[in-house]
């Protein structure tokens, strides 16, 4: 199940996990750190007064489900966390609620959100976190390439964040495909200072690398596998 976003449906997850069904599920950072109430944030220019970016799918809901969510995950009844990354352009949040696009571009902010909500408060360690994102998805699939570690012999993709810092993380800033962001102007606690694939720096401190001798056209693909391993400075 890749994206749960309600207390029933850990309650169903938990049910069927306990009678031995193998089952894995995983949660998004939106949904372990917003509720339904982040979509009345901003009122609307084109009138239904709800703010777009924070239309994801499935839609965001109450405090009582995040704290189910954020239980599961603790509990192991959730395996893994997903950016859920879906870069939506311009015109797709730039609309009525009811005709805009769902989703938020979220693999460049997921780590700093997740480490800003529950590590630097002290309720996660950073271990549990890593584990989350990159270890726990990388076993579940034992038949891809050697990911989520940094172990001799793996693959070596991985991104490298300052962390206990102040950064400002400005839409204006991203590269991915879309700026659909809920963190706009929001100060995290982290900042990403290098990330690579295969072992060669991709991205330093703000910049693609020209030295990493990837083909360009290819940096959507390259972005995406950097998520695989986080490991934090």
């Amino acid at each position: 199940i890749a994206l749960v976003s309600n207390a029933e449906t850990v309650d169903v997850i938990r049910h069927y996990r306990g009678r031995g069904a193998p089952i894995t599920a995983g949660v998004s950072v939106e949904h372990l750190t917003l509720t339904d109430g982040a979509v009345e944030g901003d009122a609307s220019e084109f009138g239904e007064g709800y703010w777009t970016m924070a239309k994801v799918m499935p839609p965001l809901c109450e405090d009582d489900d995040r704290e189910a969510l954020i239980g599961a995950l603790e509990d192991g009844t959730i395996d893994v966390i997903t950016s859920a990354h879906r870069p939506v352009g311009a015109s797709g949040k730039d609309a009525l609620f009811s005709a805009a696009g769902a989703g938020v571009a979220g693999l460049e902010s997921a780590f700093g959100a997740l480490y800003s909500r529950f590590v630097q408060p002290g309720r996660w360690t950073l271990e549990f976190l890593v584990a989350k994102l990159a270890k726990a998805p990388a076993e579940m699939y034992p038949q891809r390439r050697a990911i989520g570690g940094l172990d001799v012999g793996m693959a070596g993709d991985f991104a490298l964040h300052e962390v206990d810092v102040r950064h400002v993380f400005r839409a204006a800033d991203m590269v991915s495909g879309a700026r659909n962001t809920v963190w706009d102007g929001e100060t995290l606690h982290t900042r990403t200072v290098l990330a690579g694939v295969g072992g060669l720096p991709v991205w330093v401190d703000d910049a693609w690398s020209e030295d990493a001798g990837l083909d360009r056209s290819l940096l959507p693909e390259v972005r995406a596998a950097s998520g695989h391993a986080t490991m934090p400075l």
